[in-house]
């Protein structure tokens, strides 16, 4: 993974290019959900600070942040964090794998708005 610092970046990013630095995505939304950070160099964080201090965005946020880049030609690297979803999904909360990662909420019960299929 690039590292979110600026040295990586402006060894990296060439003008208007989104560079994707995150995980896999999986097909289906309603198993898992996605949060995305956005680095830039003009960021005061780099680094772990990055991750820890970055906002964390829904897609629908991520999608209307690239359309501005898009429009005004700016680069960035995209990061984002998987966590399942509660509800009726696959996932034994009381398991030994489950027991201490943070859940998203239910499809259902998720406030964000569905942008592309995903929210």
């Amino acid at each position: 993974m690039i590292q979110p610092t600026r040295n990586n970046f402006f060894r990296t990013a060439g003008k208007n290019q989104q560079v994707w630095c995150g995980s896999f995505i999986h097909p289906n939304p309603k198993l898992y959900k996605y949060y995305f950070q956005v680095y830039t160099p003009d960021l005061p964080w780099e680094g772990s600070d990055f991750f820890e201090n970055a906002p964390r965005l829904c897609a629908a946020e991520l999608k209307t942040l690239m359309d501005q880049f898009r429009a005004e030609r700016r680069s960035c690297f995209i990061y984002n964090v998987r966590r399942p979803r509660a509800g009726a999904t696959p996932f034994d909360r009381s398991s030994e794998r489950w027991r201490d990662v943070p859940f998203a909420p239910a499809w259902e019960n998720d406030p964000d708005p569905e942008v592309d299929g995903v929210k």
